[in-house]
């Protein structure tokens, strides 16, 4: 490629993410394996973590008090988002020479560089991944919307990535160039023998918000402890909403489920890991999710899966490779049924293994750089 190829992080966390922050981890990730294939410059903060010769890291400095995690949606969260973003363009100004495609996995990012694009970037290409997941609900639900913003985005990028198929039939009514490439795995963990010794240890992996939906997972643990008295729910997270935080915490204390449920906040990226090994099976409650990190990686780690069946569940469900689920009463239904089965749980992984194989980073990483070459 004669172009050159720049990824831009988000400016949420460091490279390899410090916390959870799924979006960096895509970015980590993709960027290792493109440069395979490929020479690229990677834009984040953080130091540079980067271990190929093949990879320029150019660092963001932010002032120390926007440093730490800040919470979406607050007047401190935005002016970081802000603040970033022109220093991601002081950045790329500088450090574009010629032609070059300019990757933003965020759209304050991705907006703002829109704006000095005729200024400063005429010949460059923009590619923009919408990695917001309400894309991929159904357009007349009630959480369903887009942004000015991310309207602006989608007309004004060469390129836009969707991650799953309803997103990708959403973005198209606003974008005249919109690809379907969903996020990949790393395939090389090490996978320990599925063995369920004594009750059943439950984990999810997401931000405590609303969309979520990580109540249905505690009520369907009411109904599972009436059964078996030990069965563990893990969630792991960021407190992205207070008030549904709250929610949480009361709806434990008023069942009698502190027992049963653990709640680690927001964990290095090294103790994710270590919690996939620790659980038996991982469950997503979610009422929307893009291409879900979570899922692939529960898939990867050889832990058998549960999913809420809504529009999402449809971008990946074969048939074989999860057990879907309309209500906590069908969830808990159908963890007591494998519980009680020999075959249900390997049947699931058998079918997971071997659908996950498409998903790895070099396959999606080929399709991005087919994608890239068909804007040059």
């Amino acid at each position: 490629m004669d172009s050159q190829l720049f990824q831009v992080s988000t400016g949420y966390d460091t490279l390899p993410p410090k916390g959870s922050a799924a979006t960096e981890e895509v970015v980590f990730n993709l960027s290792n394996v493109l440069s395979k294939f490929i020479k690229l410059n990677v834009v984040g903060i953080g130091k540079n973590n980067f271990h190929s010769k093949r990879i320029r890291f150019f660092r963001v400095y932010l002032p120390k008090f926007l440093s730490k995690r800040t919470t979406p949606r607050t007047l401190k969260h935005i002016f970081k988002r802000l603040l970033y973003s022109l220093f991601v363009v002081y950045v790329l100004f500088k450090k574009v020479k010629r032609d070059a495609i300019i990757h933003f996995h965020n759209q304050y990012n991705c907006f703002i560089f829109c704006l000095f694009k005729p200024i400063f970037f005429k010949s460059s290409k923009i590619v923009y991944t919408c990695h917001n997941p309400i894309l991929s609900l159904d357009n007349k639900n009630k959480l369903f919307g887009i942004s000015f913003i991310e309207k602006f985005c989608f007309k004004h990028v060469d390129l836009t990535i969707a991650l799953s198929d309803k997103a990708y039939k959403n973005i198209r009514r606003y974008s005249n160039n919109t690809k379907l490439i969903p996020n990949g795995v790393n395939l090389n963990f090490n996978h320990q023998p599925f063995e369920v010794k004594q009750g059943l240890k439950i984990l999810f992996i997401g931000r405590i918000t609303p969309i979520k939906n990580q109540l249905l997972l505690l009520k369907a643990l009411r109904i599972l402890r009436k059964k078996k008295s030990n069965i563990q729910l893990t969630l792991v997270g960021p407190v992205d909403d207070k008030d549904y935080y709250t929610k949480i915490i009361k709806f434990v204390k008023k069942n009698n489920l502190s027992n049963n449920f653990l709640y680690l906040g927001e964990v290095p990226r090294r103790k994710i890991e270590q919690q996939y090994k620790k659980n038996d099976v991982f469950v997503v409650p979610s009422l929307s999710e893009g291409s879900s990190l979570v899922i692939l990686e529960a898939m990867a780690n050889n832990k058998p899966l549960f999913v809420y069946k809504r529009e999402y569940s449809k971008s990946f469900y074969n048939g074989k490779n999860c057990v879907l689920f309309k209500s906590p009463k069908e969830l808990s239904g159908n963890i007591l049924k494998c519980m009680n089965s020999k075959v249900c749980f390997k049947k699931l992984l058998q079918a997971e293994q071997e659908y996950i194989k498409k998903y790895s980073w070099e396959n999606i990483a080929k399709r991005l750089l087919n994608a890239y070459y068909s804007i040059i």
